[in-house]
């Protein structure tokens, strides 16, 4: 569940760097920050559906997205830009460099480009994404919960912080 949460915040970030700077120097650290959020939301949301060591819980989006095919296209979407940029280096399409050369009369100027997209405008069906996955986890815990209720014959309360809270429905 912590990496839900994670993930959530992740993308709020991403989606809060927005670019109010004016000078090159300035936007480039934006951007950079930028995909540094994203990078981490889909690392936190990979961890839940990743293959995990003893004691750890792995989740299977056929059973989380069951019946919600465009969600689970939007998963397997997040997932391979996860393998492919985040975990690994692989062709994405999120970050590309190369070398330009241009060739005058007297020389060769030689520059480094880089191209970097942050899809952010996808920033909706990832939000419709970590929500499906949220409501999953709570439906999930709830359940394990009344189980052992019933097994203990006691209530079990939860705690957030300093408070009791109530199961979420």
């Amino acid at each position: 569940m912590m990496q839900c949460f994670e993930a959530a915040e992740f993308l709020g970030f991403a989606k809060a760097e927005g670019d109010g700077s004016t000078d090159a120097e300035s936007k480039m650290r934006n951007v950079l920050r930028q995909q540094a959020f994203f990078r981490s939301f889909l690392l936190s949301y990979g961890k839940c559906f990743a293959s995990s060591g003893p004691g750890r819980a792995s989740l299977d989006p056929s059973k989380v997205y069951a019946g919600m095919a465009e969600i689970l296209k939007t998963h397997n979407e997040v997932m391979k830009f996860r393998n492919k940029f985040a975990a690994h280096s692989d062709e994405s399409g999120l970050d590309e460099a190369a070398i330009r050369v241009t060739e005058f009369k007297d020389r060769f100027e030689i520059s480094h480009v880089l191209s970097v997209l942050t899809p952010m405008g996808n920033h909706s069906k990832y939000t419709d994404l970590l929500d499906a996955l949220d409501i999953y986890i709570i439906t999930q815990l709830n359940k394990h919960l009344d189980s052992l209720e019933f097994k203990l014959g006691k209530k079990i309360r939860l705690h957030e912080g300093n408070q009791d809270i109530d199961k979420k429905e």
